[in-house]
């Protein structure tokens, strides 16, 4: 119970954290289409809009936590 436990803790943190870190460095690294609203004939629109999705480093992170959990649960099961 306590390996489960050190284990769903620390992917939390870890995913998150990663998480964390990928919004960081995609936010820093957009740059907006400022040309294509110049060339717009119709007024701006007021909604929101949203860039492509991407799953694949989103499974990337995934994997990484949970490696990181994994060795994480076993390095305080051999040290204990």
């Amino acid at each position: 119970m306590k390996k489960a436990l050190i284990f769903f803790v620390s992917f939390l943190v870890i995913f998150s954290a990663l998480q964390l870190i990928s919004g960081l460095v995609l936010t820093a690294l957009y740059t907006p289409d400022i040309g294509a609203v110049g060339e717009m004939d119709m007024p701006l629109s007021s909604g929101t809009t949203f860039g492509r999705s991407f799953t694949v480093p989103g499974v990337i992170l995934f994997l990484a936590a949970g490696c990181a959990s994994y060795f994480i649960s076993r390095t305080f099961r051999t040290g204990s």
